[in-house]
């Protein structure tokens, strides 16, 4: 698995940087740069008042900051300009920047010229975090030395500032970061499922699908590339690879690959070598995660690891926060948390992982997706919806024929709303479908919210 690339270093002492967002990354991107003696200048929209908790991480540093009201409408007369995710490349100075040939690098393709380890970049519409986290485990449960990160929380480039040194990065990667690479490469990418996502930012669904398979663009014929069988999408654009495909199925049997099929999970190399991975113990709920499973079974086969410690991890897995998670059971109801579940596909798979009757709490910030999944998946199954947020005309709209539905202002409402609603045996659900940011901070903090909402039920 070499994969050394080190003759895409870049020498950055002495160079003008522009850092455009003080976000986990940015702060990250900062601390990197200053290390390699770099000229540092850091930009936000946001006041220092509101970035106060990021400053306080960078405030020793030797760092010219242009924040709130002073922040750059110009990135002229930079060497490079390092954008953070959540800045759109259609931003003005950004855009600009690029129009005039300016060299704009993200995150990810900072540290890539800088990392000597191989990489496995996950990337899709839903499941990234699962799948990723779901791996790290699988890999150290076979004795590895895995640092687990990207979009998940922890910054690429977080390895290069730590002292230790894994043997593996295993990395989710989000379209967002994929607009700012240019010869980022991973030894094994992974493309879950694709479906239509964050068409708020993008001018098309072609161009979001166009953002997720750059993760591939530069894999060689020793590289690997591992997609969804059953997602017709994701093998017409991985069809285009150089790499080595390899195929997962949660709905047919494969003759090389990961399949599921009668409660067990078969995985058959080019060899006919067959393992089988039992799933009765196996925690996570939902068709999906089934996907997500087998995606991570068959990285994990790539990177040799054994059937024993892949089974290990699959069975003491219990999910991540705000996926599909169990909170409580309160007067015969069950209440699951799905903050994560910010795309329509998304809440409608969530829906489908249900045989109980659902009550559903849906909505938050509309990102211009099409609700028509949710609106199939809801049919018979969904005994009432309650909307919030700002997407919760555009919802009722679409969803009112199919289902009833109310429209509450605040969580508290809609959590004390669906108490009334559910009866014993039911499913109360929060699935927004939406993004979270007309009423929170991020997905994480609507789901804090719902889970504490629901904890002090009596």
């Amino acid at each position: 698995m070499n994969n050394l690339h080190l003759n895409l270093f870049m020498e950055l002492e002495g160079k003008r940087i522009l850092v455009v967002g003080l976000g986990r990354s940015g702060v990250a991107v900062i601390r990197f740069l200053c290390q390699q003696k770099a000229q540092v200048t850091a930009t936000d929209t946001k006041s220092a008042t509101e970035l106060r908790p990021a400053l306080a991480k960078i405030h020793d540093l030797p760092v010219e900051f242009r924040l709130g009201k002073e922040h750059l409408l110009s990135y002229e007369g930079f060497d490079y300009i390092i954008p953070s995710p959540g800045v759109p490349t259609q931003w003005g100075p950004l855009h600009d920047a690029l129009k005039n040939g300016q060299k704009v690098l993200g995150e990810i393709e900072l540290a890539f010229r800088f990392l000597a380890v191989p990489i496995v970049a996950i990337t899709g519409s839903n499941g990234k975090s699962t799948t990723t986290v779901l791996l790290g485990e699988m890999l150290k449960a076979c004795g590895k030395d895995v640092f687990v990160g990207g979009n998940l929380g922890r910054p690429l480039i977080e390895y290069l500032l730590s002292e230790r040194r894994e043997e593996l990065i295993v990395a989710e990667i989000s379209s967002f970061q994929l607009e700012t690479i240019e010869d980022f490469r991973p030894f094994i990418g992974m493309l879950l499922n694709i479906s239509q996502n964050h068409l708020d930012r993008y001018p098309s669904f072609r161009a979001y699908v166009e953002a997720k398979v750059r993760l591939f663009s530069n894999q060689k014929p020793n590289d690997h590339l591992i997609l969804n069988y059953d997602d017709r999408i994701v093998c017409d654009v991985g069809g285009t690879t150089k790499a080595q495909k390899h195929y997962f199925s949660v709905c047919q049997a494969l003759p090389r690959g990961v399949y599921f099929q009668q409660n067990r999970f078969i995985f058959l190399d080019e060899f006919g070598i067959k393992e089988e991975y039992p799933t009765v113990n196996l925690k996570l709920p939902g068709r999906h995660n089934l996907e997500n499973v087998a995606a991570a079974i068959l990285a994990a086969k790539l990177c040799n690891c054994s059937a024993e410690g892949i089974q290990k991890a699959m069975e003491s897995f219990k999910g991540l926060p705000h996926r599909l998670e169990f909170v409580r059971k309160v007067d015969g109801v069950s209440y699951f948390n799905d903050s994560k579940a910010t795309s329509a596909i998304a809440a409608a798979r969530s829906v489908a992982g249900f045989e109980q009757r659902i009550v559903l709490i849906a909505g938050g910030k509309d990102k211009g997706d099409s609700y028509e999944p949710l609106r199939q998946a809801v049919r018979g199954k969904v005994k009432q919806a309650i909307l919030l947020g700002e997407a919760a005309g555009r919802l009722e709209s679409i969803l009112g024929d199919v289902v009833p539905t109310l429209r509450v202002q605040t969580l508290e409402d809609a959590v004390q709303t669906a108490r009334i609603k559910a009866d014993p045996g039911d499913v109360v659900l929060l699935a927004p479908a939406c993004s979270s940011y007309d009423m929170f901070a991020n997905f994480e903090q609507r789901g804090e919210q719902f889970r504490k909402l629901v904890n002090t039920l009596e």
